[in-house]
């Protein structure tokens, strides 16, 4: 206890304090439990809280090296910071995956999903694509793509929608294109930033459901809004052709028009009553 007394009064600066600190623990000394409150009390300007302190104790306690726990024996880090880098180590990561993530700027909670995709087989590249400081802003979108990684996507798939430019529901379209087994061409054909995500649903709804891609590619224009998208797409589902499709897939036709052409083909009316019924 007097040999502690005498490293706390010692510890006024980072270099000194800290290796101090560290020395003594991986010397096996034992652990005062007091000695938190002893170090605060004698720190006339402290770096480190006793969060911090414990989180540095609970490396060496759980057989954590000097130089791993040097990793995250830094002010910078808060304490919920630090107990996310020393479970990294304590759970075998290794020290370049550790320290892609000690980064001050993450946020605690990011920290914690980096570490848990280490630890379930993901590499750094694959954490790259969604590692960000704006962790609040983009909460949702990390989790997709962490989702996407977590159904089976391939990096190649997810990188498609890994874009912060997508809103959430973009991203979210792209994602249950590629889950309902969409091909590249496929989902590519509308993760654009020039479709909303309800004119991307109209157009993966129109794979779905097995139109062709000369089908889907004559209503998947910006120009048409999701609900003109869906008169197109509905003609097609009912077994109408090209041909008749064409005579209302015009961007400059209001919704309800589309609609009564639609009906009327369907309802067996030839090209030519349409034409003269519309003045087309």
């Amino acid at each position: 206890m007097r040999r502690l007394n005498k490293i706390a009064k010692r510890i006024l600066a980072f270099d000194k304090e800290v290796e101090e600190f560290i020395n003594q623990c991986e010397n096996k000394a034992k652990w005062d439990p007091n000695m938190s409150r002893l170090l605060n009390k004698s720190y006339s300007r402290p770096q480190f809280g006793h969060g911090q302190m414990d989180q540095i104790r609970k490396g060496f306690e759980n057989g954590l090296s000097m130089e791993q726990v040097k990793i995250y024996a830094d002010p910078k880090f808060d304490e919920f910071q630090m107990w996310q880098i020393r479970l990294g180590l304590q759970a075998g990561l290794s020290m370049e995956q550790v320290k892609f993530y000690a980064n001050p700027k993450f946020d605690h909670d990011l920290m914690e999903w980096m570490r848990e995709d280490f630890k379930n087989g993901l590499s750094i590249d694959q954490v790259k694509l969604y590692a960000t400081f704006n962790f609040d802003t983009y909460k949702w979108k990390i989790g997709c793509i962490r989702d996407g990684f977590k159904n089976g996507l391939t990096t190649e798939q997810i990188k498609v929608y890994a874009d912060f430019n997508f809103t959430n529901y973009q991203m979210y379209e792209i994602y249950k294109g590629f889950r309902s087994g969409l091909s590249m061409e496929q989902v590519k054909l509308y993760a654009t930033t020039d479709f909303n995500d309800e004119e991307m649903e109209q157009i993966r709804l129109g794979f779905e459901q097995g139109l062709t891609t000369e089908q889907v590619k004559l209503y998947a224009d910006s120009n048409f809004n999701d609900k003109q998208m869906q008169q197109i797409r509905s003609g097609f589902k009912q077994g109408l052709t090209t041909e008749q499709v064409e005579l209302y897939a015009d961007s400059y036709f209001s919704v309800s028009k589309m609609d009564k052409i639609r009906k009327d083909l369907k309802r067996g009316m030839s090209i030519e009553e349409v034409k003269e019924k519309y003045d087309l």
